[in-house]
């Protein structure tokens, strides 16, 4: 079996006839790491972010779905104690498929009780299933277009007007900002960390909290050497801003986007975003993803919110009720995701 027996995600569920599965353990060959980022094209359903050599106790097995012997579908998971964790994130999936994997899940895995999947992008409404649902956070997604001019008929003429000014501003002859991309294996990894320190001491000011650690730092590092993608404004070989992003086929995701506080009359976090859009549609691509955060910027440049949502799946309601700790959890997390949304509907006003 190989990577060319894979078909899109993006498929009707009623053309989906005859289907087989199976269940592969750790260490995963070469072809599902490649199946599972052609299906989703999601950076946090890549190999890059899922296998950690140094964490071996972690490493996923894979739940294979095929269809007239072409992949549909590739599900990684971890066995913790009586749960079994869903690895793939920010992707789409079906009621269908998330039936038909539980359902396998707990036939061939006696002693499991749940299964918890994270920041899913549900395709159908859950059925057949003992199953809890709860949105936690949002996708910002741009649908890019085939072109600058599609791009700038989606925005208001006030921000069209504004993105002008901004960028006619920042390269301008007497401010001589330039831009520009770096790829993969070229990218400087003090490059990465500089631009994350922008975007930490600006939400400081802010009196905000930076939600990077240390480690996941260390990872964004080790991430942007394989499928990132640097975009970054300079002024006299000085960096001003700069916009961390992932490539995984024709999707690109935002991670950090920073920039020196002595440039903010001149919006630059800003124009670096416009450029990155400008540059995203030169090359072909299809979605770009803000990712999670309210910010006003995002829809003003055409990006709308996706749902993502935590769920959990229940053997039986009755073995579930032998686990209150899981169960409990699954509730507090559930409160805060429903604190999360009224805070943003009514104490931002959004």
């Amino acid at each position: 079996m190989n990577s060319s027996a894979v078909t899109n995600s993006r498929r009707s569920e009623e053309s989906c006839s005859s289907r087989t599965s199976e269940f592969i353990t750790s260490p995963l060959p070469d072809w599902i790491w490649s199946g599972v980022e052609h299906l989703y094209q999601s950076v946090f359903s890549s190999r890059v972010m899922l296998e950690k050599a140094e964490h071996i106790q972690a490493l996923p097995s894979a739940w294979v779905e095929k269809n007239e012997h072409q992949i549909t579908d590739i599900l990684l998971f971890h066995k913790e104690g009586c749960t079994i964790r869903v690895s793939n994130e920010v992707i789409q999936l079906s009621s269908d498929v998330i039936d038909r994997f539980s359902k396998d899940i707990f036939s061939n895995y006696p002693g499991i009780q749940f299964i918890r999947l994270h920041a899913i992008k549900l395709q159908s409404p859950l059925k057949n299933l003992l199953a809890f649902t709860s949105g936690f956070s949002e996708d910002y997604i741009l649908n890019i277009p085939n072109s600058k001019e599609g791009w700038l008929e989606g925005l208001s003429s006030r921000t069209r007007e504004k993105q002008r000014l901004c960028v006619k501003k920042a390269i301008a002859e007497i401010n001589g900002i330039q831009f520009c991309v770096v790829r993969g294996a070229e990218i400087d990894e003090s490059i990465v960390r500089q631009i994350v320190n922008l975007s930490h001491d600006r939400i400081k000011k802010k009196g905000k909290f930076f939600g990077i650690s240390s480690e996941e730092e260390s990872q964004l590092c080790r991430q942007m050497k394989k499928v990132g993608c640097l975009f970054i404004l300079k002024k006299n070989d000085e960096i001003c801003a700069g916009l961390l992003c992932s490539v995984i086929d024709t999707d690109v995701y935002m991670h950090v986007l920073g920039h020196d506080q002595k440039f903010n009359a001149m919006r630059l976090g800003l124009v670096c975003c416009i450029l990155t859009i400008e540059h995203a549609i030169s090359q072909g691509y299809k979605r770009l993803h803000f990712l999670w955060g309210h910010y006003d910027y995002k829809k003003k440049m055409g990006a709308k919110p996706v749902e993502l949502y935590r769920l959990l799946i229940l053997k039986s309601l009755s073995k579930g009720l032998l686990h209150p700790m899981i169960l409990g959890h699954w509730y507090w997390n559930g409160l805060r995701d429903v604190i999360r949304k009224y805070r943003h509907r009514y104490v931002l006003g959004n």
